[in-house]
């Protein structure tokens, strides 16, 4: 199920491109958009601690990623593009789950 799950967000992200040789550039925009979802931006190094696969390995998806249109980069940090952000409605939803933890005692 999980497999298939990444295969549906492939399919949809990365159109025309076999999932087998993307799939650990699809899990590099995963944790970005993860990481993102929690305020924070994501470095090569960072990433390469979480997803254990070599720093320079994490820098090249990023960089691939930027050159798809998928990522932002700013100095060594990366972020979800601007029209991923709005297509997932990331800002909104990032917004209402930090207000919910202020309401609830969690920030």
């Amino acid at each position: 199920m999980v497999i298939e799950i990444l295969k549906d967000g492939h399919r949809i992200r990365l159109p025309g491109r076999r999932f087998g040789p993307d799939v650990l550039m699809f899990l590099t925009y995963g944790q970005t958009i993860v990481s993102y979802s929690q305020g924070k931006a994501i470095r090569a190094a960072d990433l390469a601690r979480h997803l254990e696969i070599p720093r320079e390995t994490a820098r090249r998806h990023l960089h691939h990623l930027v050159e798809l249109g998928l990522l932002d980069q700013e100095g060594k940090t990366f972020r979800p593009a601007r029209r991923v952000k709005q297509m997932l409605g990331l800002d909104k939803a990032v917004r209402e789950i930090k207000q919910a933890a202020v309401a609830v005692g969690l920030l």
